[in-house]
């Protein structure tokens, strides 16, 4: 039986958002999160788009780009816009990879052991 493409999806990008911090002084504001790879799959490369709300309304955007995110690891994650942002209610972040690409993932190697 083949896989179908949501299952595919949802068996790979397995990726989970926490410990989100919002802060906005001076005219400098950013997002802190962290990002986990909770799948056994590990990428060379994943976009994260992050957007804050007002509401329904989205008040800014930006990407930030992960290299190297192994399955069980966690990364620190954060991103500035040099303005001050107010208002914001929430926020959405969905790490992006594409897992139809063979390209994107990389496997471990495994450390070199002596021959006995």
């Amino acid at each position: 039986m083949v896989p179908s493409d949501a299952r595919i999806v949802a068996e790979r990008k397995t990726f989970r958002v926490d410990d989100f911090a919002f802060s906005s002084e001076s005219g400098v504001s950013r997002a802190a999160f962290t990002v986990a790879n909770t799948g056994v799959y590990n990428f060379w490369s994943v976009r994260v788009p992050v957007v804050l709300l007002s509401g329904s309304e989205v008040i800014a955007a930006n990407i930030v780009t992960l290299d190297h995110l192994d399955s069980g690891e966690k990364k620190q994650v954060q991103t500035d816009w040099y303005q001050t942002i107010s208002g914001t209610t929430s926020y959405v972040i969905e790490p992006e990879v594409d897992v139809f690409d063979d390209s994107a993932y990389r496997t471990k190697k495994a450390p070199l052991q002596k021959l006995r």
